[in-house]
């Protein structure tokens, strides 16, 4: 093959990369905008218990002090991003 016709084939081969990914584009527009109007099922709220006080499970601490464990669910909840009152601690021992 010549260079003319290397460098026309390899022009050829670029568009037509570049017309399938302007293809799969329009593909992916049109079909957010077929779905854009769905909202997910929100969750039926569930109201509360009158006079029910909340379930706090005890924690056993085994070799740790209060404000000790205190500290750790904080540093949990910090660090995972999950607030105190969704997580469920059901023993903090210390680790030798």
């Amino acid at each position: 093959m010549s260079y003319p016709e290397l460098l026309g084939n390899s022009l050829i081969g670029f568009c037509l990369v570049f017309a399938v990914l302007v293809l799969l584009m329009v593909f992916v527009l049109i079909i957010n905008a077929v779905f854009k109007d769905r909202k997910p099922k929100a969750e039926p709220a569930v109201a509360p218990a009158q006079n029910a006080k909340p379930e706090i499970p005890e924690v056993i601490l085994e070799n740790v002090s209060e404000p000790d464990a205190a500290m750790i669910m904080a540093i949990v909840a910090d660090e995972s991003g999950i607030p105190v009152e969704k997580l469920r601690f059901i023993s903090i021992r210390e680790v030798e």
